[in-house]
């Protein structure tokens, strides 16, 4: 009797504690967090398909908002490509969610490519993007993901002058391995080394493997909420001679205030 009166007191204590616990965390409200940013690159190519996006130098902006709880978030993003010589402005816009499951983080979203130039076609667009457990000496394996669709199709003709559509929707990918380095209190290294490809994208073959990709950057907290970035780039085509990232191959830099709230 007097066991099974001590087994009740410790599952009642048990219990007690549970309730307790889940009521704490039932307490931990949404709050809003974002960010926003200013850049300068030399060149840029775009982060999934390793496309040469621009070929000369360009500055960006962006600025993020969004609610979380408990690493669960949604946000809208905007950002903004300004060339710096005559070359097409674009604007992107991004609807997503992040959450943490099994000891990985998931982001996934739509995002809208509006190509600010007249006669230049539109893409929508669904992502997404995981973080898988670390695997060794802080070493995290990634895989981003996207599909793009055109907003309108695209007519050509064929070597008897017949007009016919040309599918400019595919699916990219890119995956790799990156590590965070913790040099000081105020400074952090990143290292990202990966490779991409498509199953055929603006009209163009697929390419499994299209490009590879070493990317180093460095983050400085200057005050408060508020870091610098420089990163430096690499990137070399897997593909075809006349493929999507047949113009990579060359180095690519970049420079960012960031600010966070």
């Amino acid at each position: 009797m007097k066991r099974l009166i001590a087994v009740m007191a410790v599952l009642a204590f048990f219990f007690s504690v549970g309730i307790s616990s889940a009521e704490e965390k039932s307490k931990v409200s949404w709050r809003v967090i974002g960010d926003a940013s200013v850049s300068i690159h030399n060149k840029y190519a775009d982060e999934i398909t390793g496309e040469m996006y621009y070929d000369n130098p360009i500055s960006t902006q962006s600025a993020t908002v969004g609610v979380e709880k408990e690493n669960t978030g949604l946000y809208i993003k905007a950002e903004n490509y300004a060339p710096l010589r005559h070359e097409p402005k674009e604007t992107d816009v991004y609807f997503g969610f992040y959450t943490e499951a099994c000891g990985m983080e998931f982001d996934v979203g739509f995002a809208h490519y509006w190509m600010r130039e007249k006669g230049e076609i539109d893409y929508n667009a669904i992502y997404g993007e995981v973080n898988f457990p670390e695997v060794i000496w802080g070493i995290v394996p990634f895989l981003k993901a996207e599909y793009r669709f055109a907003t309108q199709k695209e007519w050509v003709e064929d070597e008897e002058g017949n007009e016919y559509s040309n599918s400019l929707d595919g699916f990219a990918y890119y995956g790799g391995f990156k590590r965070e380095f913790k040099v000081t209190e105020k400074v952090s290294l990143n290292v990202e080394v990966g490779a991409g490809g498509n199953t055929g994208i603006y009209g163009g073959q697929a390419e499994n493997l299209a490009y590879a990709r070493e990317k180093v950057e460095v983050s400085v907290e200057l005050i408060e909420n508020l870091n610098l970035k420089i990163a430096g780039m690499t990137q070399q085509n897997l593909g075809r001679k006349d493929g999507i990232s047949s113009r990579t191959d060359k180095p690519f830099v970049g420079a960012s205030i960031v600010w966070n709230f």
